[in-house]
């Protein structure tokens, strides 16, 4: 079993263009044996990308939303005040904050 945190655009793209993912991440996400995370600020990133109309959902969002959750099982990853605090030391030069919390993040799983 692997634990999986997936990016925003992984998880947009698994969804919404899944011609842009390998097999391996196709076999990767379907594997039932795996779980599968979603950070909070993936779901705040897409929704500033919806925002900028740089990707467009086929539903209402938060119906969208819901309908991923259950089709991928996902499990909510949060940010703690601890993490926050402690990403200006993460990932220093990486210019997408919410790629430098979900890395710092998949740090915290094990």
């Amino acid at each position: 079993m692997s634990r999986l945190l997936l990016d925003t655009h992984i998880w947009l793209w698994a969804f919404l263009e899944p011609h842009k993912l390998s097999t391996a991440v196709h076999q990767s996400l379907g594997d039932s044996k795996n779980a599968r995370f979603l950070s909070a600020v993936s779901v705040w990133e897409a929704i500033l990308l919806l925002e900028k109309r740089r990707v467009k959902v086929p539903q209402d969002f938060g119906q969208w939303f819901d309908k991923s959750n259950r089709e991928r099982s996902l499990t909510a990853v949060g940010m703690s005040w601890k993490v926050a605090r402690e990403l200006r030391f993460t990932l220093i030069g990486c210019s997408d904050p919410a790629d430098r919390f979900c890395r710092d993040r998949a740090g915290l799983m094990t």
